[in-house]
């Protein structure tokens, strides 16, 4: 398997100036190496590209703020692909432009073995040579990382351990190892070593591109990790949303409360948590892997299992506090109860409906605020009560007329 693994170009790239061959790049990430934040930036940088030769086709013209999240240029391109009518698009960006062609996107990823050969016979036929780029992460870091995502959009309820001690390989050398049996221009970038420099300024020298045209990538982070904390207390809300709830729309509340979580602190530093089984199981698993990369691709220095230089490592958290703990599951049983359909719970809802009702309507002649506070109760678990809704709206107006009467005169009744 490992064979079919071709050999890099090394340097700097270079335009086939005299030649007919035009250049596709393709940059297919792989996941978790900032590829949303290069994608922020190329988009934004479209005309300083088209200035260095190299057209970044982009649906919109309006720029990306620094915390978007896209998944590049590539999404229309990879489903043309898949459906046989790619060549349409890619005859009409070369007429149109004479510059090489950059598309990025994770997407890419997703093509199979007839797509990527359908793709390959496309690009002769078109006479446009193929370049894949992508960036590749220790495994360690890489699985972490795949880890966390899996917490923030998948709904994912085990812990790192069990997660970890399930992979023996990982998708960014089985992606490599198939767009090499289709593209001869494979060039890896270790991501631990160029983000210390600078991600664009790597994806600039594979395409042959001055950085110094162009402006920098913001330092702003696009989609941070979790922290620790942060994955141990997303980890909770998951096992007892499925617990008390079920899997249904599981991924849907993950990414709601993990975006809330991210969006409050965008900046904040994360830290990797480091397991010395999952190490190990890595090591036994992938070392070959990580030694024929280093061998094909970065001259046997590149990759590694884990390397903590540079990086925050736990390795004794703490866990949740049991105060924490019980009253995360006490608000996911509440949840539970509020949409419990068994007859005993409803029944008992019913009562409670009733009691509140009948205590503000005890309540209308004396005490209207109290009875408004009751009804407006009473109407939040029966929205289509017609008496209720008819008390709220009553109580409602007696309360703003009082507000709007003129102050008593003293010494008059």
């Amino acid at each position: 398997m490992l064979k079919r693994l071709f050999k890099s170009e090394n340097g700097r790239a270079t335009r086939l100036r005299g030649s007919d061959m035009r250049k596709l790049y393709l940059h297919i990430g792989c996941g978790k190496t900032g590829s949303s934040a290069l994608q922020v930036w190329l988009a934004n940088n479209r005309q300083h590209l088209l200035s260095q030769h190299i057209v970044y086709p982009f649906p919109t013209p309006e720029k990306l703020g620094d915390y978007a999240i896209t998944s590049g240029n590539g999404l229309e391109l990879v489903q043309r692909i898949t459906n046989g009518t790619v060549e349409p698009i890619l005859a009409d960006i070369m007429q149109r432009y004479p510059q090489d062609i950059l598309y990025s996107s994770e997407i890419f990823q997703t093509l199979d073995d007839d797509r990527l050969a359908h793709l390959q016979t496309l690009a002769e036929r078109l006479k446009l040579e193929v370049h894949i780029i992508a960036f590749v992460r220790d495994v360690y870091d890489m699985a972490y990382s795949t880890y966390l995502q899996h917490l923030k959009r998948h709904g994912y309820d085990q812990t790192f351990r069990v997660f970890g001690l399930t992979q023996t390989t990982l998708m960014q050398f089985q992606v490599v190892e198939r767009f090499a049996k289709y593209f001869k221009n494979i060039r890896l970038l270790h991501y631990d070593t160029e983000k210390v420099t600078g991600l664009e300024k790597a994806l600039c020298r594979c395409l042959g591109v001055d950085p110094a045209v162009l402006p920098p990538m913001s330092e702003k982070k696009v989609n941070r990790s979790l922290t620790y904390f942060e994955s141990q207390l997303l980890l909770l809300c998951n096992t007892c949303y499925k617990q008390q709830l079920g899997p249904a729309y599981a991924e849907t509340f993950c990414t709601i409360i993990s975006d809330m979580i991210i969006g409050q602190s965008p900046e904040r530093p994360t830290e990797i948590f480091y397991d010395a089984a999952v190490h190990e199981h890595f090591q036994r698993h992938m070392g070959e892997f990580v030694a024929t990369f280093n061998r094909v691709y970065f001259h046997d220095a590149g990759l590694s299992i884990f390397n903590p230089a540079g990086k925050t490592v736990i390795r004794d958290p703490s866990p949740l506090s049991e105060e924490l703990s019980t009253l995360i599951k006490a608000l996911f049983r509440g949840f539970a109860y509020r949409l419990d359909k068994t007859p005993p719970a409803v029944a008992f809802r019913e009562k409670m409906i009733e009691t509140l009702r009948d205590t503000a309507l005890s309540l209308e002649d004396t005490a209207v605020n109290q009875a408004y506070f009751l009804m407006r109760a009473a109407q939040h678990f029966r929205r289509n009560g017609p008496l209720i809704n008819q008390k709220v709206r009553e109580y409602g107006a007696r309360l703003n007329a009082a507000k709007a009467a003129p102050p008593p005169v003293p010494g008059k009744s």
